[in-house]
């Protein structure tokens, strides 16, 4: 059964901008099948960032539902308690990560430049219980999961491209969905 992993802004972005293929969507598709993972934007992150990026392989990918804009009802369960217990998560996590109070409404506003992606994206992540960040700014994403399991004792593995692709080297071509170690290449951070 494939796992639910966060994915952010940056890893999307340089996903959906391969080029010199003949087929990104596909090459795509068959890295998550490969993973074993079914990839899910935060929704503020989507509506705020992703969106705004999207080019005709983005656009396919969530039309698809190969990846998935998580629905902020999910999140917090329709509950009100879990919703303001969310807020105050997100707020004291980003004043842990950044040494700044949160710069606007966590549910209304946003800020682009600020990290307010990779935090939102992070307590998600805590709050549907799943292990897994993927993320191209690693540094990041290792002090804001260091900071979760500090403050709701909840481990997140941060992946970034190389680490997945990584993963998926040591597979048979079979097991990785027929992906080459040249489609690899052109997946991983080392392109």
């Amino acid at each position: 059964m494939a796992r639910q992993v966060a994915i952010d802004c940056d890893f999307f972005q340089h996903l959906i901008k391969i080029e010199r293929h003949s087929d990104v969507k596909g090459l795509i598709t068959n890295f998550f099948s490969a993973l074993e993972v079914e990839p899910a934007a935060h929704p503020f992150v989507y509506d705020h960032e992703m969106e705004l990026m999207l080019n005709q392989v983005g656009r396919e990918l969530f039309q698809d539902g190969v990846i998935r804009r998580e629905d902020p009802g999910n999140i917090w369960g329709g509950s009100q308690g879990q919703k303001d217990y969310y807020a105050n998560m997100v707020r004291q996590l980003y004043k842990d990560f950044s040494g700044e109070e949160y710069p606007c409404d966590v549910f209304t506003q946003w800020q682009s430049g600020r990290s307010l992606g990779e935090v939102h994206t992070a307590v998600m992540c805590a709050f549907l219980e799943w292990g897994y960040f993927f993320s191209d700014d690693w540094e990041a994403g290792h002090k804001l999961s260091g900071l979760l399991q500090n403050r709701m004792a909840f481990p997140i593995e941060i992946l970034n491209r190389d680490a997945c692709c990584d993963s998926l080297r040591g597979k048979k071509l079979e097991e990785r969905c027929g992906l080459t170690g040249n489609d690899l290449k052109k997946l991983s951070r080392k392109t």
